[in-house]
């Protein structure tokens, strides 16, 4: 049946088969549909920076803009100044696995990275991984009959901010440390995976005993932890970890670090210099794709209305006042 096939193949052009002709089926079989989009609006100034992302599903502001963004050729960029823009609410935790706050992820997307990612078109995007294979028993022998095994070669530049380098060692231990760890809620999707092991630096492979593309997804999405820092906290404490930035050091991947916090007010995010994707604009030419910008700050302030008012110039917080 199309539902078997959308739930069990390991091939996307299958599952987009299946997809389709379920929905052809809902469409016939509904004597009315009612098709509406909601609009989301995103009012940011471009008078100082440039290379802001219009996100398909979070607008501008959002990650890609985050990435992307940089002071304006004219004004002395594209290298240099404060990036500031404002969260409804503070975050509640910088522990990713405790948080179900969007606004805290705000914060947080910017410090872990994944094997794979949606591009600001929404599509998948490879990030950690450089390359993968998805393989069943039909495909390879050595792969028991119903499961599914996928194969992630990753890039081999990706460090932590202590610089230690990220390797495939860190993926298996994330996933899992993520299943092991009792309650923790981005294990609840991998009850069915089997085996999660690095064979060698840049190489893991996760086993699946049940045939499914979306296997893909639960592990693909799933943010990586850097192994020789979760060790030491084990799989009883990832609940109890709550480190308060900067005082508490937070190693991290992504392309920014927190720099400064002030419960209640801002979170200062400072560029991670080593980041495996910091593109580099050679002379400067103000062009906003696939480009981040050196020496750039994030502010993020809590509350539109009613915070503090922070701000910061080359790291340093000039003014603070409510």
């Amino acid at each position: 049946s199309w539902r078997e096939q959308l739930l069990t193949a390991t091939e996307y052009e299958d599952v987009y088969e299946a997809a389709i002709e379920m929905q052809r089926i809902w469409v016939h079989a509904c004597p009315n549909i009612i098709a509406y989009e909601n609009t989301l609006l995103s009012a940011y100034r471009n008078d100082k920076f440039e290379g802001f992302v219009n996100d398909v599903s979070d607008g501008v502001p959002g990650y890609w803009t985050n990435y992307r963004v940089h002071l304006k050729e004219e004004l002395g960029g594209p290298f240099g100044d404060t990036f500031r823009w404002s969260n409804p609410l503070d975050i509640d935790s910088f522990n990713t696995m405790v948080t179900s706050s969007a606004y805290s992820m705000n914060i947080l997307m910017m410090l872990y990275d994944s094997l794979i990612t949606q591009d600001e078109e929404g599509e998948d995007v490879l990030w950690l991984a450089e390359s993968y294979e998805a393989e069943t028993h039909d495909d390879n022998p050595a792969v028991p009959e119903g499961y599914t095994r996928f194969i992630f070669d990753i890039i081999q530049n990706a460090t932590w901010t202590d610089g230690t380098p990220l390797t495939a060692e860190d993926i298996a231990f994330s996933l899992n440390y993520f299943r092991d760890a009792p309650g923790n809620p981005y294990g609840t999707d991998l009850t069915e995976m089997t085996a999660a092991y690095a064979p060698t630096t840049y190489r893991v492979i996760v086993e699946f005993r049940t045939e499914s593309f979306w296997h893909l997804h639960t592990v693909g999405y799933k943010p990586i932890l850097p192994k020789h820092i979760f060790e030491d906290i084990g799989l009883e404490g990832w609940n109890l970890w709550n480190p308060i930035p900067p005082d508490d050091e937070m190693v991290t991947s992504g392309p920014y670090n927190v720099s400064d916090y002030v419960a209640g007010e801002f979170a200062e995010l400072t560029r991670y210099d080593n980041f495996f994707y910091g593109f580099d604009y050679g002379e400067g030419n103000g062009d906003d794709s696939d480009v981040f910008p050196q020496e750039l700050l994030l502010a993020v302030v809590a509350g539109a209305v009613g915070a503090a008012v922070v701000i910061l110039v080359g790291g340093y917080v000039l003014m603070r006042q409510r």
